[in-house]
């Protein structure tokens, strides 16, 4: 759980990145018949399409201080857990990304609900 909730918080801060003028951040579960869906949604600039291939790479980053380390963490503790990460984006319409993880860690929504959603919020805040 703690580093899943780090996973949230990773993609929570770069979509406060994304979002230099406010906007909205989405998180919500969805059940599926073998898995659990995460999603994080936020109404940011987006990812440009030839960049796409390349967010998970280790030490590569659009910001100017970035390590480039945050998504491949991501992808690696999501892949650990024996999940799967997906990002769908376009450009002034935000991105989503979406983690989905075997049943097994049903304990997920209730997850999200008393520990990623506070940690959302912080992030929101500036905490």
């Amino acid at each position: 759980p703690d580093e899943l909730r780090q996973v949230i918080l990773n993609l929570a801060a770069n979509a406060q990145d994304a979002m230099p003028r406010g906007g909205t951040l989405a998180v919500s579960t969805i059940a599926e018949p073998h898995s659990v869906a995460l999603l994080i949604r936020d109404s940011g600039v987006g990812i440009p399409p030839d960049l796409h291939e390349r967010i998970f790479e280790p030490f590569f980053s659009t910001k100017p201080n970035g390590s480039g380390l945050g998504l491949a963490l991501v992808r690696r503790v999501v892949s650990g857990a024996g999940g799967t990460i997906f990002c769908e984006s376009a450009l002034g319409a935000g991105t989503t990304f979406r983690i989905v993880l075997p049943l097994g860690l049903c304990f997920l929504p209730a997850f999200v609900l008393l520990t990623v959603v506070p940690v959302v919020l912080g992030v929101l805040a500036g905490h």
